[in-house]
């Protein structure tokens, strides 16, 4: 299930538009209004709703992701461009294809436990990708080591970028939606 099942992340997916506004030059304190909004689409009318189907007003980005707000999270997608928010996730380790749409970080594309994992894992690292791997080293029935892993880090996003993220993201377990 972790690695062949895939599923739509819902909510877990926002922190990578929240990381690719962050890229753009937004702060955690930039602020977005929560209201009402319809985007005219190529399917047609496109009007996102909150969880709680109220409105929050003016709010900063940082308070957004605390509460998980989908209509300012579809308007920074919007915003910073879906391809941009694509971007920022496939360097954080998620494989699988995303199509760059509006519904983006309300988790409309699908992906594997095991990549969102990753992705996460790299957030948590600093913005350094490694690989997650099952086996580390394979020793013969005397110990002797047969095979050892030799971990690969590489840097795939802005440390400073990253740490306003991950204290945006703690906002969510100490004020917000994970509290």
């Amino acid at each position: 299930r972790t690695v062949q099942a895939y599923r739509q992340p819902g909510s877990a997916f926002k922190p990578f538009v929240y990381l690719a506004a962050l890229q753009k030059g937004f702060s955690p304190g930039s602020f977005f209004e929560d209201k009402p909004i319809i985007f005219n689409t190529i399917e047609g009318p496109y009007s996102p709703q909150n969880y709680t189907l109220k409105f929050l007003g003016s709010i900063p980005m940082s308070k957004a992701l605390e509460r998980s707000v989908n209509v300012i999270a579809v308007k920074i997608n919007d915003l910073v461009g879906p391809e941009n928010v694509v971007l920022a996730a496939q360097k954080a380790g998620i494989t699988s294809p995303l199509q760059p749409i509006l519904s983006l970080p309300l988790g409309a594309n699908e992906v594997s436990m095991l990549e969102l994992s990753s992705a996460y894992m790299t957030l948590a690292n600093n913005g350094i990708k490694v690989k997650p791997l099952a086996i580390l080293r394979i020793e013969d029935r005397d110990g002797i080591p047969l095979y050892t892993h030799k971990i690969r880090e590489k840097r795939m996003l802005d440390a400073n970028h990253v740490a306003a993220l991950v204290e945006m993201m703690q906002g969510v377990v100490n004020y917000g939606t994970g509290r």
